[in-house]
């Protein structure tokens, strides 16, 4: 029999949703392999999966950005939807006046301007091109605070 070796290529919070995916899945024929991996560490992630026999990809955001400027193998886009985009908008919404959408290299095609309109929430669009800028975005747009001392 054989088996289909699907490497998952994530990072935290979708490394626990794949995880509590794959114990509902009850499949003989599959092997599926989730790695946590960054812009630094996909290359090599990728290439030992490769290695491994693994055939088939599963990434999205940036890791799936940097996997298809890389490599060649076949790989499945995980893209955020508009309801995916209004639901975390709604609950960020939440924390503050003001959230934030980052992404990496290019914006999305999603028109977030008519999203603002539709939810009365102000978005700010980060876009980031090198993981090691993306603090600094993000700093930018956290909202700053006066220390108050009494006395």
């Amino acid at each position: 029999m054989h088996r289909y070796k699907i490497c998952c290529l994530t990072y935290k919070r979708l490394a626990d949703l794949f995880h509590q995916a794959l114990a509902r899945i009850d499949d003989e024929e599959l092997d599926l392999l989730c790695l946590e991996c960054h812009h630094g560490s996909l290359p090599d992630a990728v290439r030992s999966a490769y290695a491994q026999g693994y055939e088939m990809f599963i990434a999205g955001g940036s890791n799936l950005e940097i996997f298809r400027d890389l490599f060649d193998y076949p790989i499945v886009g995980l893209q955020p939807t508009y309801y995916d985009y209004m639901h975390a908008i709604i609950r960020a919404a939440a924390y503050g006046e003001e959230v934030g959408i980052v992404s990496y290299q290019e914006k999305p095609y999603y028109r977030f301007d008519e999203l603002e309109q539709l939810l009365g929430v102000r978005i700010r669009h980060i876009v980031y091109s090198e993981s090691t800028e993306l603090p600094a975005l993000i700093y930018e747009m956290t909202p700053k605070t006066k220390e108050i001392r009494n006395g």
